[in-house]
């Protein structure tokens, strides 16, 4: 059964806000560690392309 717009909207608003702080967060670690952080960055975006 497909999901209801309402439904999908709010899991967006919700992923999007957690994106918005895992980049800040990376973006105060990248300055120290950048191979690292990069390295993070990939498999994060694994696991959500996934």
């Amino acid at each position: 059964m497909p999901q209801k717009p309402q439904v999908r909207a709010k899991n967006k608003r919700r992923l999007t806000r957690r994106l918005a702080k895992w980049r800040a967060q990376n973006a105060a670690e990248s300055t120290s560690q950048p191979h690292a952080a990069s390295a993070a960055g990939a498999t994060k975006t694994d696991k959500k392309a996934g």
